[in-house]
């Protein structure tokens, strides 16, 4: 008996220790259409700047580069006048309701933040001699070219008229908010600028309310650029860049708030199966009842199985947080094992072991598992066979017979004061 109770905790400590070896292959979490990203952005002209009378400004431009110096000339000027300069402002916008793959990351210096780098999905093929015509949001063209081959494209088609109708909207709204800007700017207003800058107000909340009624499309304008394709034949489609792939996406989390992630991947790892459960069986031929086995040993494979889960990240301000997670796995596995066997164990072979002799053989298990982890505790449940790897394996009662085993596990991090 105490020699089965220290096998079993050994087995649950071996189980614990082994089960957390694993590769995890191709993982991905599913960012789904009730997740709100944001979007770090620069906006054209976002920002404005007034620079009063009198200052000195200078302009500098870069003409040249002789080995690794640069060489440039600047202009210096004293503003007369008040100047207002329309510049380029850094800031952080909706994403929109962006689902699809991704991997994600817990900012290391700010836990409140967690990052999304999403896959870049979207492999279309066009056909040679189509038109490409790469457009800025504001339609001008950056470059066109005439495929020579059928090429894929990791764009997002999406119709003209729709791609047209958004960006219209976008555009509209740029042009007012820069519009309003530089009529705030003004000191002294006219009675036909201030009528204007009013009108302006209209339309931009007009402008606001139709990209809000079209807010699932928001992914349209954080793309740098968008491709009219024009096939030989005629036909055109417009491509999106979906995911911007030097794109900042991330969640900011309020204190105490979490999020939620489904998550799938492929895990290839080490297994142990600590406990064993062998069906007993009747050999009629020898009228010999094999009476059924529950044993704990020690035993050593492989896995690889296909898991779903779900993770739950809390983030509660000032505190160490990790995320926590759920999951399910299951695949095909193999295992080795030393099995000693003696006259009992040998009593369906045509020449048992003589009383006395014991002998050990070597087993390969293969079989299917299923393993959960709830948290940090987990459970595992296999089916198997034993095959023995020698001649004298096989006198063996149990070679080529089914069982079923199962392993608990926990994670002894936790109680040691780790656990991240």
């Amino acid at each position: 008996m105490k020699k089965i109770i220290i096998l079993s905790v050994m087995s649950v400590l071996f189980f614990t220790n082994v089960h957390s070896q694993t590769k995890t292959l191709r993982l991905y979490f599913k960012i789904e259409e009730k997740h709100l990203i944001k979007y770090n952005k620069t906006i054209s002209a976002g920002d404005t700047i007034v620079i009063p009378t009198g200052t000195t400004t200078t302009e500098s431009t870069k003409n040249y580069k002789i080995g690794d110096t640069e060489y440039t000339t600047s202009t210096e000027n004293t503003e007369t006048a008040g100047t207002t300069i329309l510049a380029d402002k850094k800031m952080v916008v909706s994403a929109g309701r962006l689902s699809g793959k991704a991997n994600i990351q817990i900012d290391k210096n700010d836990p409140s933040i967690v990052h999304v780098n999403y896959w870049l999905e979207g492999n279309t093929t066009v056909s040679a001699g189509t038109t490409l015509i790469y457009q800025r949001l504001d339609g001008t063209t950056i470059r066109q070219e005439i495929l020579t081959r059928d090429t894929k494209l990791r764009l997002t088609p999406v119709p003209i008229a729709i791609l047209n109708n958004y960006m219209g909207h976008v555009n509209a709204r740029q042009g007012l908010v820069i519009e309003i800007k530089r009529l705030n700017a003004i000191a002294a207003r006219t009675l036909a600028e201030q009528q204007e800058l009013q009108n302006s107000y209209v339309l931009l909340q007009t402008e606001n309310q139709a990209l809000e009624n079209l807010k699932d499309l928001k992914w349209l304008e954080n793309a740098k650029y968008h491709v009219i394709a024009t096939t030989s034949g005629g036909a055109t489609t417009a491509y999106v860049e979906k995911y911007q792939n030097d794109g900042d996406y991330f969640f900011k989390l309020e204190n105490r708030q979490y999020i939620s992630l489904r998550y799938q991947s492929i895990e290839i790892g080490a297994l142990t199966v600590p406990f064993k459960f062998r069906p007993g069986y009747y050999v009629s031929d020898k009228n010999i009842r094999v009476n059924s086995q529950f044993t704990a040993d020690i035993n050593i494979g492989t896995y690889i199985g296909y898991t779903v889960g779900k993770l739950k990240y809390t983030y509660t301000k000032n505190v160490d947080s990790a995320p926590r997670k759920k999951q399910f796995s299951t695949g095909p596995f193999f295992t080795f094992s030393r099995v000693e066997i003696d006259s009992l164990s040998t009593i369906t072979a045509s020449k048992p072991l003589r009383d006395g002799i014991k002998k050990g053989i070597a087993t390969f298990s293969p079989g299917w598992g299923f393993m959960g982890s709830i948290y940090d505790i987990r459970v595992g449940f296999f089916i198997g066979t034993d095959v023995a790897m020698s001649s004298l394996g096989r006198k063996w009662i149990y070679n080529n017979r089914p069982w079923f085993g199962f392993g608990v596990g926990y994670n002894l991090a936790l109680i040691w004061g780790g656990g991240k």
